[in-house]
């Protein structure tokens, strides 16, 4: 839904020069097709799989690489503004280091969290 309104607001002309002329807007919105699309569709791809074991640390795992994500999204769209919006303690590249990091961490806990049952 997102993506189907950020691409409508790019055919307004002056959406569109400002979105095509800044970096972190086209990185933000790639990250939400590829981050937030394709890599969240997998995670539900192995969730669906029916020997897998859901335990809670499984759970927080996924959970904190979603924060991750949205996080990610976030710092990216806010850089993106004008500066009106970035004051002298917002730098985002030190946010998206962080947030790399959470997503790197987490999707190292969530296949070090996968266990499968071996009953058929």
């Amino acid at each position: 839904m997102v993506k189907f309104i950020l691409q409508y607001l790019s055919t307004i002309p002056d959406f569109g020069i400002y979105a095509f002329n800044n970096v972190n807007i086209v990185i933000a919105y790639l990250h939400l097709v590829l981050l937030m699309g394709i890599s969240l569709f997998l995670v539900w791809k192995i969730l669906e799989i029916k020997t897998l074991r859901i335990e809670k640390s499984l759970r927080i795992s996924i959970f904190t690489m979603i924060f991750g994500i949205v996080l990610n999204e976030i710092i990216l769209v806010i850089a993106g503004f004008p500066p009106i919006l970035k004051g002298i303690l917002f730098q985002p590249f030190y946010g998206l280091f962080i947030a790399s990091v959470i997503v790197m961490i987490s999707i190292m806990f969530f296949f070090s969290f996968l266990k499968f049952s071996h009953e058929r």
